[in-house]
């Protein structure tokens, strides 16, 4: 298995949190899937879309010294951590990086930690056939204790109270809970009922910097985050508002339109107008996106923040 390519087990999307003695209940990190092999005193990162990142993560690369010279394969989440929780904008700006003067760079200023939930081998034994409940004894017995004092490395914990850990991640805003069946094996490259994701809908604010139109009224706005001085677009979102809201919106938007995208990297495709961004929304969402974009953006108002805080 050490040399495999391994595609992850994925959990299956559930509409809502439940309580099951038969479950076991971990925080959903908001993060890059990353499969971790340990061989031979190397290391092999390698995320969900089955690509190498070894590189992309230099403060990860003492982890085959930190076990001592055991052999592993683990299974987890790499998260950049900011006010508390993970920021994915933040660890996806890491996982695209390909230069090795950006990736040092980014190394220091936003520094990841592999957040491990699952081990897949462990010293010349595949452990995939186990119970979850086994392979959990296994991590905190064998790999945890290694971590300790550790800042870029951590075994995240399980909660038998469902309901309580998805009213604590809904209050710090977190992206939600995964249930585990106690008797799953690992199934890789599979989604199934042994795990159950459930998400929790998010908020943030976003500027707008321009919209499609029909028939003389608006029907969707484009969407953006700054970077710095950047302005990158991050999806689209036509839902949300009242038919009475977008006929304002057809009346104001014109007075703001210009020639040029205010975009870094405006979309295609399609005539757009482009606008000033001096708009702000608050939209609700499902999750960020590996294309770095907003699943499902729903528009639930309008804010009078400050165009240039809608920072990254």
């Amino acid at each position: 298995m050490l040399k495999e390519i391994i595609r992850p087990m994925e959990p299956k999307l559930h509409p809502q949190i439940f309580q099951s003695q038969r479950y076991r209940y971990q925080v959903k990190w908001d993060g890059v899937r990353m499969l971790a092999f340990i061989n031979e005193g190397k290391l092999r990162l390698q995320n969900r879309r089955l690509h190498e990142r070894t590189d992309r993560y230099l403060e990860l690369a003492s982890l085959p010294l930190l076990l001592e010279g055991k052999e592993a394969i683990l299974d987890g989440e790499v998260v950049v951590m900011q006010d508390g929780k993970p920021n994915f904008a933040r660890v996806l700006e890491r996982d695209l990086a390909a230069k090795k003067e950006n990736i040092r760079r980014l190394a220091k200023r936003t520094p990841v930690v592999f957040i491990v939930f699952d081990l897949l081998y462990y010293q010349g034994k595949k452990l995939t056939d186990l119970s979850w409940e086994k392979r959990q004894d296994l991590l905190f017995t064998e790999i945890a204790p290694l971590f300790k004092g550790n800042n870029y490395f951590h075994c995240t914990e399980s909660f038998s109270d469902g309901p309580a850990l998805w009213e604590a991640v809904k209050e710090k805003e977190m992206e939600g809970v995964v249930a585990k069946r106690i008797d799953s094996p690992y199934l890789p490259g599979r989604k199934s009922d042994y795990w159950l994701k459930i998400k929790v809908r998010r908020k943030r604010s976003c500027v707008v910097g321009g919209y499609s139109i029909k028939c003389g009224i608006p029907t969707a706005l484009l969407l953006g985050i700054y970077r710095g001085e950047e302005l990158l677009y991050i999806g689209r979102a036509g839902t949300g508002l009242r038919d009475q809201e977008w006929r304002k919106l057809a009346e104001f938007l014109p007075l703001l339109r210009q020639e040029r995208p205010a975009f870094k990297n405006p979309p295609r495709g399609r005539q757009y107008c482009w606008i000033e961004p001096r708009l702000v929304v608050v939209v609700e969402f499902m999750e960020w996106t590996e294309s770095f974009s907003l699943r499902a953006p729903v528009i639930i108002g309008f804010s009078k923040e400050d165009p240039k805080g809608c920072q990254l």
